[in-house]
């Protein structure tokens, strides 16, 4: 209690009041301080913010767009076309067999004969740079007529799934020519891109 009543009857000299006037300056510059620095950091806040919103409205605006929706899901279908999304390799390969022998039998080739075609290293190096597909590769190999050969071709264009022709090659087998028609297609693994 003395302490108070000691700074009751404190006079201040004239070099303590300017001290106390410059603490106070201090205090009020230290506040005005950190009072812009707090304004900067909310406007850097609201800036970023802003541009956010931004980027949001014009993805939305894009994905929005009926025209990129149309686009989206004709290249989806062009990839599904392209591509077997069976559970497994063994299944697609199954199917693509099935499928070159129904093709065959469009185009009415006679002698069919479908095999795996032999991996080479563009396969493989394909496969490591994209391990969500496998290329598969089988050949198609019959008595070779142009009528069948040139309808081989058309029901390739026609068909529902885009097998892409890896090569062809016309033979003499003795008497008879023979066509072999290298295919291939990719298959997706996993659950990627669905």
């Amino acid at each position: 209690m003395a302490a108070f009543a000691a700074l009751r009857t404190w006079r201040p000299t004239l070099r303590e009041q300017r001290l106390l006037w410059l603490l106070a300056g201090v205090a009020i510059a230290a506040w005005a301080l950190s009072g812009f620095s707090a304004m900067q950091s909310a406007n850097a806040a609201h800036s970023e913010a802003t541009d956010r919103l931004s980027q949001g409205r014009q993805q939305f605006a894009r994905l929005s767009d009926s025209r990129v929706l149309a686009a989206s899901k004709q290249q989806s279908g062009q990839l599904n076309a392209l591509t077997m999304q069976d559970p497994t390799v063994q299944l697609s390969e199954m199917r693509m067999r099935e499928e070159l022998t129904e093709l065959a039998a469009r185009a009415r080739l006679s002698n069919v004969l479908i095999e795996d075609a032999p991996s080479g290293a563009d396969e493989a190096e394909v496969s490591a740079k994209t391990p969500d597909f496998v290329v598969l590769v089988m050949t198609l190999e019959a008595d070779f007529e142009w009528s069948a050969f040139v309808r081989l071709l058309g029901e390739l264009e026609q068909f529902y799934r885009g097998y892409l022709i890896d090569g062809v090659e016309v033979r003499s087998d003795g008497e008879k020519r023979r066509l072999r028609v290298a295919l291939r297609i990719l298959h997706q693994n996993g659950e990627a891109g669905r």
